[in-house]
């Protein structure tokens, strides 16, 4: 019987990075020079985004 391990990273992911190459491969439309613009995924997903409440700091 062979024992194998699993190897865990030793450094932990950078989730911002992976989530927008994410968004990159699924929308690649929405990549500018590199980066996410927030517009043009906004204009995609349209009526499916959820509006910031009255009084709340979206920016």
């Amino acid at each position: 019987m062979t024992r194998e391990f699993n190897s865990v990273p030793h450094a932990t992911p950078d989730f911002s990075s992976e989530a927008a190459g994410k968004l990159a491969e699924l929308l690649p439309e929405v990549v500018a020079d590199g980066k996410i613009n927030i517009d043009t995924l906004k204009t995609i997903l349209g009526l499916d985004l959820e509006e910031a409440p009255p009084g709340s700091d979206s920016a």
